[in-house]
């Protein structure tokens, strides 16, 4: 079956690059070998799966041949590797290098005071991270030299239905502060240019790396912008799919009706539905639906749901007509 990278993260297939990066930098700081002195060879081991798992996972190459065709499949090659032709082979990648990628580090030579762990057997050559007291992770340098990055920004970007179902362009400046080492502070404002595909839903994210603030040792936060779906007057999503409430009166309900709803897309859907309605009645228009974002050119459905509006006054003749139809009737629900 081959190794599954998924599972050794700890991750959704369809998770993004936020989540792949905090699932790698969680377990490889669990698993690094200089935190695991009593059971160093396991350790090795594991974080050597965590880092091998996470160059497959973060490379949209890498990740689309073993999504296709497993581990043996980047072995092989399959799927016209390209980039490592005659297959991918982890024995070409130092799981301390991408260790070092998050957290830093230095190479034997050079390295400050502190306990010094070299991790044998791995591939790429020996390794070793300080120990340092005030260290905060144990790893790299003192915290006294280590920058400390700042945490994330979060922004919502608020976007309608129809920018979500059609996609749409979007800037925002982004101002920050820069401080420099004499305490002078100025700001600079950035623009960025953020393409909605279409099919993004509530929740997807974008990062910006370090456009926060800018001081001495702090290494500036990233502005992570969240999209919010607004609220709609007619539709409501959920997943792909779109939901609607159409008003009809009790008459239509009973004799057949004909509906008109003006969709996302800037057309006008027309149905005609001759049979009896109820409130709890329901019509499902396919493929008239959110587009689905990783399957481009396929859409949700439309589910149209019935509000029956009864009359709010009757006249006794009207009454007594009413009473002559629906008394002959028999096949009540």
């Amino acid at each position: 079956m081959g190794k599954d990278y998924y599972q050794i993260l700890g991750v959704d297939k369809n998770c993004s690059d936020a989540e792949l990066k905090k699932a790698y930098k969680k377990l490889a700081l669990k698993w690094h070998p200089d935190r695991n002195i009593n059971n160093q060879q396991e350790a090795s081991e594991k974080f050597k799966e965590i880092a091998e798992a996470y160059s497959v996972l973060s490379d949209p190459k890498k990740k689309e041949i073993y999504d296709r065709y497993g581990e043996e499949g980047l072995k092989n090659g399959m799927g016209g590797a390209g980039g490592f032709p005659g297959g991918f082979s982890f024995g070409n990648v130092d799981p301390m290098d991408i260790f070092e990628q998050f957290f830093g580090g230095r190479k034997r030579g050079g390295m400050p005071k502190g306990f010094s762990f070299n991790v044998g057997g791995m591939p790429g050559g020996m390794h070793s991270f300080s120990m340092g007291d005030e260290d905060e992770y144990g790893y790299g340098y003192n915290q006294a030299k280590r920058p400390v990055k700042a945490d994330d920004v979060i922004a919502n970007l608020n976007l309608t239905l129809e920018e979500l179902y059609k996609g749409c362009t979007k800037t925002r400046n982004i101002t920050k502060n820069i401080t420099t080492s004499n305490g002078i502070t100025n700001k600079k404002t950035n623009t960025v240019v953020i393409n909605v595909m279409p099919g993004w839903k509530d929740g997807t994210k974008l990062r910006y790396e370090g456009y926060g603030d800018e001081e001495p040792g702090v290494i500036p936060a990233d502005i992570v912008f969240v999209v919010k779906t607004k609220e709609h007057p007619l539709f409501k999503r959920e997943g792909d799919d779109l939901h609607c409430t159409i008003n009809i009166t009790l008459l239509q309900a009973l004799t057949g009706c004909e509906i008109e709803i003006p969709h996302l897309d800037g057309t006008t859907i027309k149905r005609k539905f001759d049979k009896i309605l109820t409130n709890n009645s329901t019509e499902t228009i396919y493929g008239k639906g959110m587009p689905i974002r990783k399957f481009p050119g396929q859409y949700g459905n439309l589910i149209v749901h019935f509000n029956i509006q009864n009359p709010t006054y009757l006249s006794q003749e009207q009454k007594d007509e009413l009473k002559k139809v629906l008394s002959n009737i028999n096949n009540w629900a």
